[in-house]
């Protein structure tokens, strides 16, 4: 129960990290006009391509490098990593079809940038972001690579915490954590699809 709780902790703040900064990337990637905005996208969606046990490892001796320990930032910090990927691409499928003149129309209206951000522009791309939002929580949740790297004693994660249970004591416990794990996963995604409707949103 106890790296369950770690588990839903992690998963949760880099939900929230992986979020904000995916999707906010994703906005200065499609409306920034920023010089090497190909680059930018290829560096951002890098972590897909490397193998995770690859990052956990480079991100563990930069944490033995800077003296930093493995606090339950870092591992958070190595979740967000390898999350940032999901929400940007689905963020930018959103954005790759957004009809700007939506945008125009409230300026043209007298609405303020702040108002038609959060008012027309958030409301339209909402989709691609929740989308991205739970891949990153299940991606999160199971990741065991980073997290062997990046977990200290006591505050193993569920993954890492059933690892150990299938070296030295295989029991019923596996069996039974490994089906709170999958049902929560699905818990997540239909929730969400009662709350925000993501059938209508499944192409992504």
């Amino acid at each position: 129960m106890h790296a369950l709780g770690v588990s839903l902790e992690v998963a949760v703040l880099t939900t929230v990290c992986a979020t904000l900064l995916g999707a906010s990337a994703a906005l200065a990637i499609a409306r920034g006009n920023l010089p090497g905005a190909r680059l930018v996208l290829a560096t951002m969606l890098s972590p897909l391509m490397l193998p995770a046990i690859l990052t956990g490892l480079a991100l563990f001796q930069a944490y033995v490098l800077l003296d930093v320990g493995r606090p339950l930032w870092g591992l958070v910090a190595g979740h967000t990593l390898v999350t940032i990927p999901y929400v940007v691409r689905t963020t930018l499928a959103v954005l790759h079809n957004f009809d700007l003149r939506l945008e125009e129309a409230a300026r043209n209206l007298g609405a303020s940038p702040a108002r038609t951000f959060f008012e027309v522009t958030l409301p339209l791309v909402k989709p691609g972001v929740l989308a991205g939002a739970i891949f990153a929580f299940i991606v999160s949740f199971d990741q065991f690579p980073v997290s062997l790297f990046l977990v200290n004693p006591g505050g193993e994660t569920l993954p890492i915490t059933l690892f150990n249970y299938l070296k030295f004591d295989l029991d019923g416990t596996i069996g039974a954590a490994s089906v709170v794990s999958i049902l929560l996963a699905f818990v997540v995604v239909i929730a969400l699809d009662r709350t925000v409707g993501l059938r209508a949103y499944v192409k992504l």
